[in-house]
């Protein structure tokens, strides 16, 4: 539908049944007043916009092979999406080349901008000065979004390493309703906070949150 749907809210008017018409749309108040078998007709509109937020540090204590196949992921995700007509947004956490920040696709749809600053992302990866540092176990500080990392109208999309390691400074800001959490190992997702978790690699087998 090239991200189109209809609005079963907006009643636009009504016309005869056609073969392949949907029955629910049928007008059965009509039809019961002998009045032929009309369809409703909706007004069509574009969904919500979609918000994708990397978390970007979970995924600097492993290979960086992990994040690559994250990257090569969402850069697919988003080019399929802007190709059915579905605008994305992007908030990227801080990386060493660049600040948090949110990208939008281009005003002709173009999505090169954000790809490119995408495929240009690195873990920061800067140590934590407060924790103790051992070369089996290092600690990284926590990613930091930008401002309006999770002001958005429509499915948020948190991209992260481990489900059981979401960034505290977002936990707070999450709203359930419109979440989801992808996980490239683990959807250890604390259950208190009602938040839906899929796998990420899910995506690549043609599955996706409904």
């Amino acid at each position: 539908n090239r991200g189109w749907m209809q609005d079963n809210t907006i009643l636009k008017g009504n016309r005869e049944y056609q073969p392949g018409d949907n029955w629910k749309h049928i007008n059965w108040r009509m039809t019961a007043r002998e009045q032929g078998l009309p369809v409703n007709l909706y007004e069509t509109i574009q969904p919500r916009g979609m918000r994708f937020i990397l978390d970007g540090e979970s995924f600097c204590d492993k290979y960086e092979e992990a994040l690559e196949h994250t990257l090569e992921i969402l850069s697919s995700i988003l080019i399929g999406l802007n190709a059915a007509g579905i605008s994305c947004s992007l908030s990227l956490s801080r990386s060493k080349r660049f600040p948090a920040m949110t990208l939008f696709s281009e005003e002709d749809g173009s999505m090169d901008g954000l790809l490119l600053r995408l495929a240009g992302f690195d873990c920061l990866a800067a140590p934590d000065p407060n924790a103790e540092q051992t070369p089996i176990n290092p600690v990284y500080l926590p990613s930091k979004f930008p401002a309006d990392a999770v002001s958005q109208t429509g499915s948020i999309f948190l991209i992260t390493r481990s489900g059981a390691a979401l960034p505290t400074s977002l936990l707070s800001r999450l709203d359930p309703g419109k979440v989801w959490i992808l996980s490239l190992e683990d959807c250890d997702v604390p259950t208190q906070l009602g938040l839906r978790c899929m796998a990420l690699d899910a995506l690549c087998r043609g599955g996706g949150p409904s």
